[in-house]
């Protein structure tokens, strides 16, 4: 939903935090170039939300395209 409404339509893959999780980037729409972590099912280690967390601290900043 936040996508749709940022009116996002891609995002660059950068990295695999996790199985399923993945760090990247906002590639178009109202918020290009942020820093973005999503997680497909059920399936995470106790600590995914701590590395999403530090992933998108010390990430390199993002620059808009």
């Amino acid at each position: 939903m936040f996508f749709e409404a940022a009116g996002a339509t891609a995002l660059l893959p950068e990295t695999e935090i996790q199985p399923l999780m993945m760090g990247g980037k906002i590639l178009d729409g109202a918020f290009a170039g942020l820093k973005t972590v999503t997680k497909g099912g059920l399936v995470g280690e106790e600590d995914a939300i701590y590395k999403a967390a530090l992933w998108l601290r010390l990430a390199p900043e993002a620059t808009r395209p």
